[in-house]
């Protein structure tokens, strides 16, 4: 072991990681001395002028006294063989007072004849910069897991300023994002000293001119490239003063800009930048996890909403309240500001606006009906059952709002029923989150049309049911009363006719047959009348009158005139029925006019505007105490009369949805007007 040659000594070391200083040693062990050999290349190891420490300058006072036991130790066992080299990491004392953490390796250089070790040489390295390093990497590491917890864009961007000013030593620190409206970098977070040399957060528009500290920083964020500035009064295209001395910007993406900048120039060496790159990296990553989950908590709001929404859709009992709730829920769910809700009209020939948002008046013009010849993108998007997205409307020729502001345009089908459709002023405005919601609504609204057509079906039949109800107590009201009356008429003539053989009794008894004969035409017609008109047909008012004139039973002893001929659409059997009762009421009612014995005058003509048609004479008329009377069943003025004539009139009219009133003539006889009635020119 005497002859063993040490591998370490004084050299010209080349430099080392983060420019490590470095210091040869030898340890004199039976001196107990240490002489240290700084090359003369490097700076000063430790600050001491001093190469050579003894008994009276010992070097490990120098050592923090917690690693002196450790120098120690390691020291010992390499001497006793225990350790095949020396290794140790501690802290010494330089002469600024400062401690410095340095990493000594070495080896037995020198033993005596009984092979003792008398000799340690070996090399000292300033690793303070390592350690620094891997300090400021660890909390880096830290903070990194801590803006993978982060809750918020805010809470992510307050955690990475932090970051930038305790671990890079960057006190003017900002992060950036851009707003909703996509035209402002606005400060979210901030370093207590940005508002006490700025005086506040700077806002970043998009629209800078060239040479502001807003240009540069746009233009990073849309190149997508990052920009060091180590001397910021150097850089030519920035004309605006700032405070900052050196900067550092790194896009975040979509996000925004993180600034990380500091009051002198030359502030930040290659390791600080890289560890700028890295805090960046973390920072965007936190941040699209923040607006994921944002979106998803979004979602599931919006979710929660639509179900509320659609329970309430379900309760809708008409189509157009379907329509205006899911307008509604357009706007106030999904965020379609401006939306409209079309139902397919076969009578119109197209999908005819039924409901839409406050905005839709607002900013669009008269919204019209959409044809299959229109070429529309409603009709489109209807007639293949697709939904249809269009980003930007404005360079489509077909699009009928291309010219009125309108950018973003969906489509989405409401089953058979129609369509919902949403714009925006605003290019591409519409994401997967409001498409995946659109067509859960339209959905949802499709299944409200079903119930609410089901329910209306159900309530025509139960009011259907209720009509025959009634008809059947009014059926039962004759056969126990008014056909009672003739019956008994009819067996007490024969009676006595058969006893005495007079002729008298023989006619009565032939009136009453008579009489209980229209009652039972007069049931006949009324079992009919109520029943609903499910289908119509073109009826020429005036030949149907001439028709109704000579389907009166016996000579009618009025005179008829149509002023107007006009195609009504309605049941043709049924609407002459109606004429028929009217005409018969008038000369039954009118025979004796004014005049005299002339027969009474009847007119048919239609109603002003076009909603329908009249019956007037000239007779004695109504007084308006009975006119509410005069519908009811079994009410009649005359003898014989049964009252089923106008109560038949009136079933006619609401079996096609149409209403009719009495009121005075001109002439002061009675006027009957039928309203609600379809005509064609």
């Amino acid at each position: 072991m005497g002859g063993h040659e040490p591998d370490v000594g004084p050299r010209s070391w080349p430099a080392g990681p983060l420019d490590e200083r470095r210091a040869w040693w030898e340890l004199d062990v039976e001196a107990s001395s240490l002489e240290l050999q700084q090359d003369t290349s490097a700076p000063t190891l430790l600050g001491y002028d001093v190469g050579r420490f003894d008994a009276d300058s010992p070097y490990l006072e120098l050592v923090h006294p917690d690693d002196r036991t450790l120098v120690e130790e390691a020291i010992a066992a390499h001497i006793r063989g225990e350790r095949e080299n020396y290794e140790a990491r501690y802290r010494v004392r330089a002469a600024d007072g400062e401690y410095r953490h340095v990493h000594a390796v070495g080896r037995a250089t020198g033993w005596d004849a009984d092979g003792r070790v008398t000799r340690v040489a070996g090399v000292l390295t300033d690793v303070t910069p390592r350690v620094e390093h891997e300090r400021k990497l660890e909390l880096l590491r830290e903070r990194s897991q801590r803006l993978m917890r982060t809750r918020s864009r805010e809470e992510a961007a307050k955690v990475a300023v932090d970051t930038a000013d305790e671990v890079i030593g960057a006190p003017l620190s900002s992060v950036h994002l851009r707003s909703a409206s996509g035209d402002r970098l606005a400060a979210t977070a901030v370093v207590d000293a940005v508002d006490e040399i700025f005086g506040e957060p700077p806002v970043y528009e998009r629209d800078a001119p060239s040479g502001s500290r807003s240009r540069v920083v746009w233009d990073v964020f849309e190149s997508g490239d990052p920009l060091f500035l180590p001397d910021v009064s150097a850089h030519e295209p920035l004309e605006e003063g700032t405070p900052a001395g050196c900067v550092l910007i790194h896009p975040l993406g979509d996000h925004g800009v993180f600034i990380v900048s500091a009051p002198e120039p030359d502030a930040f060496d290659e390791t600080e930048r890289t560890l700028v790159d890295l805090l960046a990296s973390s920072l965007t990553t936190s941040l699209d996890r923040a607006e994921r989950e944002e979106r998803l908590r979004d979602r599931e709001r919006r979710l929660e909403r639509l179900h509320e929404a659609t329970r309430d859709l379900i309760r809708a009992e008409s189509s157009d309240a379907v329509a205006e709730r899911v307008a509604m829920a357009a706007r106030d769910v999904i965020g379609f500001e401006i939306a409209m809700v079309r139902f397919y009209d076969e009578s119109a020939g197209g999908l005819v606006p039924v409901a839409g948002t406050a905005s839709v008046a607002e900013l669009l013009p008269e919204r019209p009906v959409f044809t299959p010849e229109s070429g529309s993108l409603n009709w489109e998007a209807y007639e293949s059952g697709e939904t249809r997205v269009h980003d930007d409307i404005s360079d489509l020729d077909v699009a009928v709002d291309s010219e009125t502001g309108i950018r973003s345009l969906v489509i989405v089908p409401l089953g058979e029923y129609g369509t919902l459709a949403a714009a925006d002023p605003a290019p591409a405005a519409f994401d997967e989150t409001d498409l995946f919601l659109a067509r859960i609504l339209a959905t949802s609204g499709e299944a409200a049309l079903e119930a609410a057509e089901r329910a209306g079906e159900l309530r025509a039949r139960r009011d259907e049911l209720e009509r025959q109800n009634e008809r059947l107590d009014e059926f039962a009201s004759v056969v126990s009363h008014d056909l009672r009356n003739p019956l008994s008429v009819l067996k007490g003539s024969l009676e006595i006719a058969a006893e005495t053989g007079g002729q008298a009794h023989v006619d009565r008894a032939l009136d009453a047959v008579g009489r209980m004969e229209g009652l039972i035409d007069d049931l006949l017609t009324l079992s009919r009348a109520g029943e609903s008109v499910d289908e119509r047909e073109r009826v020429a008012l005036a030949p149907l009158v001439e028709r109704s004139i000579e389907s009166v039973p016996g000579p009618l002893t009025a005179d008829v005139t149509v002023d107007e001929d006009r195609v009504l659409l309605a049941d043709t059997g049924r609407l002459g029925q109606l004429l028929e009762n009217l005409l018969r009421n008038a000369a039954e009612h009118g025979s004796t006019n004014a005049a005299g014995a002339d027969p009474v005058r009847v007119t048919v003509g239609l109603l002003p505007g076009g909603d329908g048609f009249y019956v007037a004479d000239d007779g004695p008329g109504i007084q308006p105490r009975e006119r509410d009377l005069v519908f009811e069943h079994g009410y009649s003025t005359t003898d014989g009369g049964t009252g089923f004539g106008l109560h038949i009139v009136q079933r006619i009219a609401e079996a096609h949805g149409w209403t009719v009133s009495v009121t005075e003539s001109e002439p002061g006889g009675a006027r009957f007007e039928v309203r609600g009635v379809d005509s064609l020119e």
